[in-house]
């Protein structure tokens, strides 16, 4: 009997079967990753999960907004005139009082411009109350400006209200990638604690509602 020299050995027949079958389970497992993938995908940006995240995200970019706006916007020019100063350097305070006798308390470098008869007003922000510094008015009629502690939202304008506002950026950007995630993910979870810590605990959402009141 005559051997067929071009048949494929048994073990190499039996080398390719299992390449073919590990082959086959690769394909398998990438289309079932992409699959999940998309699942996932769709399930996150469909429906009513989709609709309940583009509700949450308007707080913060409405939010976003205000404090953008808001250094645009005058101040008040209610000058104080000064009837009296005190000072205690040992605990860093320093005051001057007005004709009310209301006690006014500011920094160090403003109480060592103003004198008694001078007029001032606190320069705060019309929308969030943010701080800005102390303008002093002279019996001269010479103006000055004491800036305040760099420790408000405004040092780090615009960056600060443009951060608030990049879940909107959700509405046109919909896509399976890493930028989408990351957003999506830190619009759901790190922006409504943001934005709860800065309307409660900052007291903003008092300043908000006082600047509209006001308005109408």
């Amino acid at each position: 009997m005559k051997t067929d020299s071009k048949a494929v050995p048994v073990p190499e027949r039996k080398k390719e079967v299992r390449k073919t079958k590990i082959n086959r389970k690769t394909k398998d497992k990438v289309k079932s990753d992409k699959e999940i993938e998309n699942e996932v995908f769709e399930s996150l940006s469909k429906g009513k999960v989709w609709k309940f995240v583009r509700i949450l995200i308007i707080p913060p970019i409405v939010f976003g907004l205000l404090a953008l706006i808001d250094p645009a916007l005058p101040t008040s020019d209610n000058y104080q005139q000064i009837t009296d100063m005190k000072s205690q350097p040992a605990i860093y305070k320093y005051y001057v009082y007005d004709n009310d006798g209301a006690e006014i308390e500011i920094e160090k470098e403003a109480y060592e411009n103003i004198e008694i008869d001078d007029a001032i007003v606190l320069d705060y922000s019309p929308i969030l109350n943010e701080y800005y510094g102390c303008r002093i008015k002279k019996a001269s009629d010479e103006k000055l400006f004491i800036k305040g502690e760099e420790d408000t939202i405004y040092y780090l304008y615009p960056i600060f209200p443009l951060f608030f506002m990049l879940p909107s950026l959700l509405f046109f950007y919909k896509r399976k990638s890493a930028v989408f995630y990351v957003l999506y993910f830190a619009s759901v979870f790190l922006y409504p604690l943001m934005l709860a810590h800065y309307l409660f605990i900052e007291e903003k959402a008092t300043s908000i509602s006082h600047f509209f009141v006001n308005l109408f």
